[in-house]
């Protein structure tokens, strides 16, 4: 099935849609709708979920919404050049990484947010071939601030955005208020809307349970339920393991676009420990970068037939997780 996916065609990609339905086949059979409270999410998660409450609704736009970013993130991969063979593998993983763990396939606030973070990177790695790069460094700001208001935990994302920008260019003053403006902007259009419809600007909520809460997310303790959560956990260490691999053959503009996707990860695993979060929702953080160094390793690999049974694998345990 992997081969499939090896060549970049529009048929191609459409392919992707039908692979998510199946993925996602459970939670439109039998749809559940995402639970939020008013403690733990911010004003634009009830903004977001607060008139779209319907179930069913909910999990076709999870399904449609996954289809949309995996195609951004095979534009991405194909657009920065992240392998010299042009595949879908990373669009592909990043699907499979979102769907396998059933307790995070309805549509929630990660998953939306993370439009916005793969908006933001391709703004961030554009601006690396670029000059005079001012709309692509605000744009950057932009996007994350975006993230940071619909799922809290990106907001430490401020911070990635500036060492992204400092490992692809040489980062002025000049960009550095560029990028804060943008970053700000949301915020203060935010806070405008607020006070316009005399509502308590504290809707905000921002960096609502942040400094070092130690989270005690309620796992399944049913061995076929936890299979998604250890493969996912197991990616981390797996992709680590591949930086020689993925970097040591590649030009310095791909290796420091490599790094980047390493720092992202790193800050989706600090973020965890920073603030508050939904437990295994906060998986999804993770997704953007490993299915970028998942498919850059997939598509550099020569052992093809490995690759095919590892992915069937993962199928299987997703199935069994899902209708076990």
């Amino acid at each position: 099935m992997l081969e499939i996916f090896r060549n970049n065609h529009f048929i191609t990609s459409l392919l992707l849609l039908p692979y998510i339905f199946i993925l996602r086949l459970h939670t439109l059979i039998y749809p559940v709708a995402y639970y939020f409270d008013d403690q733990s999410n911010s004003f634009l998660t009830h903004f977001l979920f607060g008139g779209f409450d319907n179930p069913y609704y909910q999990s076709i736009m999870a399904v449609l919404l996954v289809f949309i970013q995996s195609v951004l993130v095979n534009y991405i991969f194909v657009y920065h050049k992240y392998c010299r063979e042009i595949t879908l593998f990373a669009g592909l993983f990043y699907a499979l990484f979102v769907s396998i763990n059933p307790a995070t396939n309805l549509l929630n606030p990660v998953l939306i947010a993370n439009t916005f973070v793969l908006l933001a990177l391709h703004n961030l790695l554009k601006s690396s071939r670029i000059a005079q790069a001012a709309p692509y460094i605000f744009n950057s700001g932009f996007f994350l601030s975006l993230a940071g208001l619909i799922y809290t935990p990106y907001t430490i994302l401020f911070i990635f955005g500036i060492l992204a920008l400092i490992v692809v260019r040489s980062f002025k003053i000049q960009e550095k208020l560029q990028y804060f403006a943008g970053f700000v902007t949301p915020v203060y259009l935010l806070a405008v809307l607020l006070y316009w419809n005399d509502a308590d600007l504290g809707k905000l909520k921002l960096l609502k349970g942040v400094f070092f809460n130690i989270p005690t997310p309620e796992y399944p303790v049913l061995f076929f339920r936890l299979m998604p959560v250890f493969m996912i956990l197991l990616s981390i260490p797996f992709v680590l393991l591949q930086y020689n691999n993925l970097t040591g053959r590649k030009n310095v503009q791909v290796q420091k676009k490599s790094d980047i996707l390493y720092w992202l990860m790193l800050f989706g695993l600090a973020s965890y420990l920073l603030f508050q979060n939904q437990g295994q929702y906060h998986l999804l953080a993770l997704a953007v970068p490993v299915a970028i160094l998942t498919g850059m390793f997939v598509s550099d690999s020569k052992k093809r037939v490995a690759a095919e049974l590892i992915h069937l694998m993962i199928l299987i345990f997703a199935g069994i997780s899902q209708y076990g």
